[in-house]
C-alpha cells in the first residue's frame, strides 16, 4: 500500500512538472482560432469566386429553325404506313416501341427499340433466362414490322 501511494505521488509530481503554464495554453488556443478563421475566409473567397466567375463556354446549343422554314404539320408525329412496316429512319422517333425485325439471314427478332441512329439499331429482346441487347447494322435489316 505504501508503494502504491508513493507511485501515485510520483505520477502526480511528473504531471505537474510537465504541465504548461496557462499563458502558453491561451497562446496555442488563439493560434488555432486564427487558423480556423483563415480557413473559413479562404473557403468563403473560393465560393464567391465561383459565384462571380464568368459562365463556362457552351459547346453546343439548340437553335430552332426559323418559323418560315416550318410547315404547319412539322410538329405532328409522322403518319403510320398502312402496311404496318417502319423504315430505318422512323426508328429514332419510336424508341421503346415493340417491333419485329427480319435480318438478311431470314432471322426474326422480336423486341423493343432501345436506340437508333443512321447506321445502327439497338434492340432489347427477351430470351429464356433473361433479356439481351442486340445491335443490328442497317445493312443487315431487311424488314421492320410494328407489333
Amino acid at each position: 500500500m505504501m508503494r502504491a501511494v508513493a507511485l501515485l505521488v510520483l505520477i502526480v509530481a511528473a504531471d505537474l512538472a510537465r504541465a504548461t503554464p496557462v499563458d502558453e495554453d491561451e497562446t496555442r488556443i488563439e493560434a488555432l482560432l486564427q487558423s480556423e478563421r483563415a480557413v473559413h475566409a479562404q473557403i468563403r473567397a473560393q465560393a464567391e469566386a465561383q459565384v462571380n466567375a464568368p459562365p463556362a463556354p457552351v459547346a453546343a446549343a439548340a437553335i430552332a429553325p426559323p418559323v418560315s422554314a416550318l410547315s404547319d404539320d412539322d410538329w405532328l408525329a409522322p403518319t403510320e404506313k398502312q402496311d404496318g412496316t417502319l423504315t430505318f429512319d422512323d426508328l429514332a422517333q419510336n424508341i421503346g416501341r415493340r417491333i419485329t425485325v427480319m435480318t438478311d439471314g431470314h432471322r426474326v427478332h422480336h423486341g423493343s427499340i432501345v436506340a437508333s441512329n443512321g447506321r445502327v439499331l439497338t434492340l432489347r429482346v427477351s430470351k429464356a433466362g433473361g433479356r439481351a441487347i442486340y445491335t443490328l447494322k442497317r445493312e443487315q435489316i431487311v424488314r421492320i414490322d410494328r407489333r
